[in-house]
């Protein structure tokens, strides 16, 4: 399961996995805020059922709007494809990317970054999230 490798800087215990099937109620949505700003990142597991793209884009029912990219399609998602003449872009190529950031020289800031996985990598496939503030301030890490 994944929730039992991801774990938090902050408290060093197990992220909260948060089991959503269908439409996000208010209650969730409180839950799913809550954990966030206690643990500082969460894992929301759809079922697999469940369009995944619909999925993706009903979190904004949660965080708000998405915060286009530039490349990004209509709905603000970036799509992770291979594409062998743009390997320089993270999201064209299969290599490890290493620490990096998103959304870097956007215009907009954006207050949560939502990774999606739709196939689990038969090797690796591990992410590892770094609460940027804390790296210019460890005393704010949530």
């Amino acid at each position: 399961m994944v929730s039992q490798i991801l774990r938090s800087e902050k408290s060093h215990d197990v992220l909260p996995q948060i089991d959503i099937t269908g439409i996000i109620s208010p209650l969730q949505r409180a839950y799913i805020l809550s954990a966030l700003n206690e643990k500082g990142a969460i894992v929301l597991q759809f079922s697999p059922l469940d369009d995944s793209r619909k999925s993706l884009i009903s979190l904004t029912n949660v965080f708000g709007k998405i915060v286009h990219h530039t490349h990004s399609d209509a709905d603000g998602v970036v799509a992770i494809q291979t594409n062998p003449s743009k390997i320089q872009y993270i999201s064209a190529n299969s290599q490890d990317s290493g620490m990096h950031t998103d959304n870097t020289f956007g215009h907009q800031t954006v207050g949560v970054a939502a990774l999606q996985c739709i196939k689990a990598a038969e090797n690796e496939g591990l992410s590892k999230l770094v609460y940027g503030r804390a790296i210019y301030d460890p005393h704010s890490a949530p």
